[in-house]
């Protein structure tokens, strides 16, 4: 473990593993990785409230959420501390709330789950990167429940996973339970930046999600369901009954969640605890109630072989120093 001088969010790795960078209350933490454990070897000012963060598929590019979109950095200046590390931004007009960031597999497309705005903006990040940062740059939003969070897009390119905390009206789904949202992102574009296929239940707050590298199981961490559930890809569509294939009691609050050994380990982090959360049975409907309490932090734990770390941030002040862990790190938010 490294200590960092601030609260970190998420974490990205260089294509050959020796560099990391995490987020960190306004700055982008710089990492070297070595025998002793990572190092922290710079910090890269950030103008915003930089969160989740993404390495294009090509290791070039870092894109990190930040307000009403994403700053994009090269990898390689940021790493040598070279002048002109930060290329630009991507902002979607009135976006508030930068949470996590998704890119399609070759590097076409950014998405950004804006959690203030309950939408996920959609840029060209091609287009940004050959021409300069731009208006046109953005495509548009897709609109989805409260509090969007967690994006994942499908090896092929063709599908974007979103978590919303609470599901839309109108969904079908019971009132307070969050939602998986399924977006049909093939064809998207200026003026069509997805179409919404399906939204389906998710439990009690879902916060992240992540698929499998053959695309088949989608993965979700429903925090207030203290659950990790998993879905067949192929029927998260309307009408198909029984996608929902398992669900994993893993403990208070899980957050992060990573798929390590060729998927077959799923490791998570916990938060505990930000909130109490409850799933309450009735015969008409499911509700899920969230009542907040001044909370501490407490045990971390992760799991299978993913070391796994995450730590919110209450009221008050932000701890002057948190420990980074490799491939993980701990949060300064609620989500």
């Amino acid at each position: 473990m490294v200590g960092v001088p601030g609260n970190a969010w998420g974490v990205a790795e260089s294509a050959d593993g020796e560099w990391l960078f995490t987020a960190l209350n306004h700055d982008l933490a710089v990492l070297r990785a070595g025998a002793a454990g990572p190092r922290l070897v710079d910090q890269l000012p950030l103008a915003g409230d930089p969160a989740g963060i993404a390495l294009s598929h090509d290791g070039r590019h870092l894109l990190v959420a930040d307000d009403a979109g994403a700053t994009v950095i090269d990898a390689a200046q940021a790493e040598t501390n070279a002048s002109g590390a930060i290329l630009g931004s991507l902002t979607a007009p009135g976006g508030r709330g930068a949470a996590e960031v998704a890119i399609t597999p070759d590097d076409r497309l950014a998405f950004v789950s804006l959690e203030l705005s309950n939408t996920v903006a959609v840029f060209s990040l091609a287009d940004a990167l050959a021409r300069g940062f731009v208006a046109g740059d953005y495509l548009g939003e897709i609109a989805l429940g409260q509090a969007p969070v967690g994006l994942a897009v499908s090896p092929d390119g063709h599908w974007l996973y979103a978590t919303s905390e609470t599901a839309p009206a109108g969904a079908g789904i019971p009132a307070g339970d969050g939602s998986l949202s399924v977006v049909d992102i093939s064809r998207a574009g200026p003026r069509s930046p997805g179409r919404l296929i399906a939204t389906v239940d998710a439990g009690c707050s879902p916060v992240r999600v992540a698929s499998s590298s053959d695309g088949r199981t989608i993965w979700v961490t429903a925090r207030g369901s203290n659950a990790l559930l998993a879905y067949t890809a192929g029927l998260l569509v309307p009408g198909s009954p029984g996608a929902l294939i398992a669900r994993v009691p893993v403990g208070s609050e899980p957050v992060g969640v990573a798929l390590v050994d060729g998927d077959r380990r799923v490791g998570r982090r916990r938060l505990q605890p930000f909130g109490a959360w409850r799933c309450r049975q009735s015969r008409a409907r499911r509700r899920c109630r969230r009542t907040r309490s001044q909370a501490r932090p407490a045990g971390l734990s992760g799991g299978g072989r993913v070391p796994a770390r995450h730590r919110a941030r209450g009221s008050g002040n932000p701890h002057p120093r948190q420990q980074l862990r490799l491939g993980t790190a701990r949060s300064r938010r609620s989500r």
